[in-house]
């Protein structure tokens, strides 16, 4: 009996203590609702709206009938203020904020009104403005650039009607505009980027799910996705460019929130609301939506439950890096969870304002070719998934240049070479990057040029650690730096070749033919390899036995002589070509040089 009796006082206190806090409900995802501190009166077919973070109650329908009663609601401090009461009381009607002030349009007292209410909170006061051409109950009232608009509801003349009647604060006058394309009333109404949106309401033909775009600078609606559930007597606020529709009836007392995304006209299920009802106030303040009175099985209620909005952020994409490069520039970020792709978007001004250079980009890396050398190009990147796109990374910049490759290359003083002399060229790198080793194959015309010597430019880098020219026309070398601090980068000479030209004219060819390279880490690096024309042109020449003419006695001695050096020719010059050896060319051009006499 003792157990018993204490089990039952510790569960008074856990209520007791439950009962000291508001309650929460909903799952973090799909926003969370929060009871806060009751209206003083409670009310439904009221209008409600906010200015500088207050809320205001205004009207409706009371235990004693059509109220004018107006009571404002503090968020921050979850209290309540009873104001001065409106001039006409009245149900089912609208309001909205226009420059600091409310304006109570329309509405049911006796008979449908025409009635016009303006609201300062400022001083507290109300005064009467041009009454609305015509009377009418259940309509929307929403505010667009400081104009308000009156939609649908029900008049004299229509019990669904589908008229839209602009209201100009400044200079109190109205206006008829383009007419809905649904008559309806009970209907919600809510601006988003200067558009307005009516949703739901009812008409002959019962509960709808029917969403409407009206666009005020067009003066033209078109239709939108329809709301998942057909509803009447919601209501509705926006959001960060969301509008969320709350409660409602539809053959019973709703508790349903659906919010609705213009940017991609699709609707979204989020947490319901704790206490189903219809004909309820419902206003945003300080991001948070306030769902107040209205009516279920329980009577008029004076029921305030808070909606957070769970705002859902991707992380802005991290270690955003760039390399520039020939006419492109390449760059690569941190994956960023959650993200479905990337954007990429890029400004030739630092700060932007950027255009888009890639969308739906799947995979942390991009490489923009659309770019022009000598341009200094600013990039950032965005991820995206189903619910949005994060803020802007960092940004990063970068300047495109032309690049050269990695080339090795022959190189001399001069291209035009005279006959029978020796001339040198130089194995150069290009575009080089911590270098140590090269194997070089030179390819020469043979019956221009002949191999005299090859050395290293710098001995006190590098050496020569293999050479091959045994086979005629051709050179291997393979050389080392010697030390750490003898790393080949950029464009710098490796070897000097000194070649002998023969003595007759032409063209030909030095050339490296194939190489390989490798750098300090043993990479080993194929590099594009490329060689040099050189003009040959042979020197003037004396016949052979110096007498001033050529005679076939020149070409008997040459014969005579044929194979034969220097010191087997006396005092005679048979070495035409001035190869150091009497060959066939040498006697080819003495025969040339007796006909050319003739």
């Amino acid at each position: 009996m003792f157990l018993k009796r204490r089990n039952f006082l510790i569960i008074l206190l856990v209520l007791s203590l439950l009962s000291s806090f508001s309650i929460a409900y909903g799952e973090d995802d799909l926003g969370s609702w929060e009871t806060k501190t009751s209206m003083p009166t409670a009310r439904t077919e009221l209008a409600t709206a906010e200015i500088d973070g207050k809320i205001y109650a205004i009207g409706g329908k009371d235990t004693n009938g059509s109220s004018a009663t107006v009571e404002e609601y503090d968020p921050t401090t979850d209290t309540w203020t009873t104001k001065t009461s409106m001039p006409t009381a009245r149900t089912y009607y609208g309001a909205a904020e226009a420059n600091g002030k409310i304006y109570a349009i329309g509405g049911w007292g006796i008979g449908n009104y025409d009635t016009v209410e303006e609201y300062d909170p400022t001083i507290n006061t109300w005064t009467t403005k041009a009454s609305m051409p015509t009377a009418t109950r259940g309509l929307g009232v929403v505010e667009v650039n400081d104009k308000i608009y009156a939609i649908g509801g029900a008049s004299d003349s229509s019990d669904y009607s589908t008229t839209v009647q602009e209201y100009d604060p400044i200079t109190n006058t109205w206006t008829i505009n383009e007419s809905m394309g649904t008559g309806r009333k009970a209907l919600g109404v809510a601006e988003v980027n200067g558009k307005v949106y009516a949703i739901g309401g009812r008409n002959s033909q019962g509960a709808l799910n029917t969403v409407e775009e009206y666009d005020p600078i067009t003066n033209k609606w078109i239709t939108k996705t329809s709301m998942p559930t057909a509803r009447y007597s919601l209501n509705v606020a926006e959001v960060d460019g969301k509008i969320y529709a709350i409660g409602g009836y539809n053959g019973g007392y709703l508790d349903i929130v659906e919010e609705y995304d213009p940017t991609t006209d699709t609707w979204t299920t989020k947490t319901s609301m704790p206490t189903a009802r219809y004909d309820l106030g419902v206003v945003e303040a300080n991001g948070k939506i306030y769902a107040i009175g209205g009516k279920n099985d329980d009577g008029n209620l004076d029921t305030v439950e808070e909606f957070t909005i769970t705002t859902y952020e991707l992380d802005t994409p991290a270690n955003l890096t760039a390399t520039a490069g020939n006419t492109e520039v390449g760059f690569s970020w941190d994956s960023v969870t959650d993200a479905d792709s990337y954007n990429v978007y890029r400004s030739t001004t630092s700060g932007g304002p950027y255009t888009t250079v890639a969308e739906e980009v799947y995979e942390t890396s991009y490489t923009d070719t659309d770019v022009t050398n000598g341009t200094t190009y600013y990039y950032v990147v965005t991820a995206v998934n189903i619910d949005g796109e994060s803020d802007n990374s960092d940004e990063v910049s970068a300047t495109p240049e032309a690049t050269e490759t990695l080339t090795l290359d022959i190189e001399a003083p001069s291209y035009e070479i005279t006959g029978g002399t020796e001339f040198e060229t130089y194995v150069s790198i290009k575009a080089a990057s911590d270098i140590y080793a090269e194997d070089i194959n030179i390819t020469y015309d043979t019956s221009l040029f002949e191999l005299v010597s090859a050395e290293v430019v710098d001995s006190d880098a590098t050496q020569i650690y293999y050479e091959d020219t045994e086979t005629l026309g051709a050179a291997r070398y393979i050389v080392a730096s010697m030390g750490s601090e003898n790393a080949l980068d950029g464009e710098v000479q490796i070897l000097k070749l000194t070649f002998s030209a023969n003595n007759i004219d032409g063209s030909g060819d030095i050339a490296v033919s194939s190489g390989i390279v490798a750098n300090g880490d043993g990479n080993e690096i194929v590099p594009l390899t490329a060689g040099q024309t050189f003009t040959v042109t042979r020197t003037s020449y004396g016949d052979v036995n110096n007498d001033g003419n050529f005679t076939l006695g020149d070409l008997a001695i040459a014969g005579r002589l044929f194979s034969t050096t220097s010191e087997s020719w006396e005092t005679y010059t048979p070495d035409i070509d001035l190869s150091g050896t009497v060959e066939d060319v040498d006697l080819t051009t003495i025969v040339e040089a007796i006909l050319a006499n003739e």
